[in-house]
């Protein structure tokens, strides 16, 4: 944000209002969150919410790569199945919690994401 122009760095998603309610120091909102059904083997994007089926068999879901500061995602169980067939997030090369190792959910109806902080201490967990 530079005075009253505001650049994005990525071109936000088509159909998705964007309403600017402050500038200043404080975050910006964004109306219209941004959620989309995710399963099998894909990867994340900063900003985006998933609803994952793994009804029919496990996930595999590599986390964003080159992250920045504050990028966040998000990952609900919408088929109830963690339990049966996990999700495994990948750390696509960045650290989760500090350590070099893949995250595994496999409690049902769990939701929780993830916010990039640095390549020290990598995506860390929310919720």
């Amino acid at each position: 944000m530079n005075g009253t122009t505001l650049t994005f760095t990525e071109a936000p998603a088509a159909n998705v209002a964007i309403e600017v309610t402050h500038m200043g120091n404080a975050p910006i909102a964004v109306a219209n969150e941004l959620w989309a059904e995710i399963s099998g083997v894909a990867t994340a994007i900063p900003g985006y919410k998933y609803i994952v089926n793994t009804a029919a068999s496990a996930a595999f879901i590599s986390l964003p790569p080159n992250p920045r500061l504050g990028d966040s995602v998000w990952f609900l169980d919408g088929t109830s199945s963690f339990d049966t067939n996990n999700l495994t997030i990948l750390r696509n090369g960045s650290r989760i919690m500090g350590q070099l190792d893949n995250f595994i959910s496999d409690i049902e109806d769990s939701y929780f994401g993830f916010v990039y902080f640095n390549s020290n201490y990598g995506w860390r967990l929310l919720n």
